[in-house]
């Protein structure tokens, strides 16, 4: 079987915006000669070649034969936009989709010199501002018979490789792991593909306005993922929000439904602060990620007591009082709302 996220994982113009209805071909290796790509690991299931994207330009998942492949990237009016030469099984099995922010990086060229050189290609990363800067071809230096991490430094602006633990917080992009053993790479696996318009940090947390999360990002819906597989985000959040199986998998946050509270932090803002509950590994009270039930604040309703004068006739007394009224409203007390998608960076 050889998994291809994609080498084009989401196909990007010259100014990084995404192309809608992108082109995929798959050809023999150094020839115009298509070749059959699959949908799913078994490899019973063709996808048309060429492979369309949607209109976000992001592709599907796709899976190769054990050969060489040839492949042609183009814009839906099958301008060419890139090619590339020698896509082999150990590029798809392990390297997949490194698209990283407005760009995407080919980690290909792995030497396995002394000093353990990993090549990528051109490509281009998104400022912030409106503008990018376009990172060339070069290659990191990694760590022998120790698991590096590969990424983005968008202080930099350059690819950079740490020891896995040693890199550095904000401002990166986590790209890969590569681990190596004594003298050779063995396994590269991908870390994320980090949304396109931003220099987004693992972890960060964006409103969404579709029922699809962006490329790069999760639902915050308490799932168990994978320790490995999001081993970026993981080394943020921890078991923090749920522990999932105990070993393999951690849970996402799930506030679906519920309004979210900056953390008073001791600030005696929330009087009730101390009694909020479990938020998914036994940690309550003032903390990040504690929950609140819904509540109305103690009141009462007390009426008053007034004499009135009737016009040619006897007065009146109303007495006050506590008095009991009918139910009325919904299920609820809320302000007015719209709904969006919470998601998290991985």
């Amino acid at each position: 079987m050889s998994e291809y996220n994609s080498m084009f994982f989401t196909a990007l113009d010259a100014n990084g915006d995404p192309i809608s209805g992108a082109k995929q071909f798959f050809y023999e290796n150094g020839t115009t000669t298509l070749q059959a790509v699959y949908s799913d690991p078994d490899r019973t299931t063709p996808l048309t070649n060429p492979v369309v994207a949607d209109s976000a330009g992001r592709f599907p998942q796709i899976f190769l034969n054990d050969k060489l492949y040839s492949i042609k990237l183009t814009d839906a009016s099958y301008v060419t936009v890139k090619t590339l030469d020698n896509v082999n099984k150990f590029v798809a099995d392990t390297v997949a989709s490194l698209n990283a922010s407005s760009a995407t990086f080919f980690a290909q060229n792995i030497s396995t010199t002394t000093a353990l050189n990993f090549g990528y290609e051109e490509g281009r990363i998104n400022n912030g501002d409106g503008t990018t800067t376009t990172i060339p071809a070069g290659t990191v230096t990694l760590a022998d018979a120790a698991t590096n991490i590969v990424y983005i430094d968008y202080g930099a602006k350059t690819i950079k490789a740490a020891v896995s633990g040693s890199q550095p917080g904000g401002g990166i992009s986590p790209l890969f792991s590569v681990l190596t053993a004594s003298g050779s790479i063995d396994t590269v696996t991908p870390l994320s593909t980090s949304y396109a318009a931003s220099s987004f940090p693992v972890g960060g947390e964006l409103f969404w306005p579709g029922s699809n999360p962006p490329a790069g990002f999760l639902e915050e819906d308490g799932t168990a993922i994978s320790r490995t597989t999001y081993a970026a985000l993981f080394a943020v959040i921890g078991t923090t929000y749920g522990a999932g199986d105990g070993s393999t998998t951690f849970n996402l946050p799930d506030p679906r439904g519920r309004a979210v509270r900056v953390w008073d932090n001791g600030a005696g803002v929330d009087p009730d602060a101390a009694s909020r509950i479990d938020r998914g590994d036994g940690t309550t009270g003032d903390n990040v990620g504690t929950d609140q039930d819904d509540e109305i604040k103690s009141h009462n309703h007390s009426g008053g007591s007034a004499t009135l004068a009737g016009s040619g006739g006897p007065a009146t007394r109303m007495d006050g009082g506590t008095q009991s009224t009918n139910s009325t409203g919904g299920n609820e007390t809320r302000m007015k709302n719209t709904y969006r998608m919470l998601c998290i960076k991985y």
